[in-house]
């Protein structure tokens, strides 16, 4: 007799965690990633590292070769932000969810977050986007522990206000988030991290949208 085997191959999803400047993002990806079968974005900059390495999915690169990449179309919605570049590598991240993983991306460019989505969309992978917010205390305490120079200092303080008219403007539209998190120092951490983990599971059919933080 012919045995026939059916191999139902998962494919991963995608996940844009958007927020200003000091809301968080990357402390709930890291604590996120602890998830089995999840992967960091790949996301190209300029800026220098602070106390990160590339296995959060941020790839450093010097201005020349940020712009050959570019040329070479391998930097996907390039934009500047406080005199630094930034770039999202989304042929690398869709070859992640290929293979199965569920992929976590943070991002400041707030307005091009709908833009982003459609493009996952259109290359058929489930994409789900998460705005975390703190208090604009919580974001002046996390920019003063920067210890940035001080006009390095004001221009983010610039920026992160510049976001918050932004998202006051969007009234928090639901037609651009799925989610949303609050993240201020008046909260456990370890609840802003559950919160997204069951956002995470959720998108993999895990978790019901009753046990979900909106």
């Amino acid at each position: 007799k012919t045995k026939f085997v059916f191999i139902c191959m998962y494919r991963g999803t995608f996940h844009i965690i958007a927020g200003t400047t000091c809301s968080g993002k990357d402390a709930l990806i890291r604590g996120t990633l602890q998830l089995p079968n999840t992967a960091p974005g790949v996301l190209y900059t300029t800026r220098k590292p602070r106390n990160e390495d590339e296995s959060q999915g941020i790839v450093f690169v010097d201005e020349r070769e940020f712009e050959k990449k570019r040329c070479r179309g391998e930097l996907h919605f390039p934009y500047t932000r406080n005199c630094v570049q930034y770039g999202l590598g989304l042929d690398e991240i869709a070859t992640k969810c290929d293979s199965g993983k569920d992929v976590l991306l943070g991002s400041t460019n707030i307005p091009r977050i709908p833009d982003i989505v459609r493009e996952m969309v259109r290359r058929e992978i489930r994409t789900y986007s998460t705005l975390v917010f703190s208090d604009r205390k919580s974001l002046l305490a996390r920019l003063k522990s920067r210890r940035l120079l001080p006009k390095d200092g004001q221009a983010r303080l610039r920026q992160i206000n510049e976001d918050i008219r932004y998202l006051l403007s969007m009234e928090f539209n639901p037609e651009i988030f799925n989610y949303f998190i609050y993240n201020g120092d008046d909260r456990p951490l370890e609840d802003s991290i559950h919160d997204f983990a069951m956002i995470v599971r959720n998108g993999r059919g895990e978790a019901s949208d009753e046990e979900v933080a909106y």
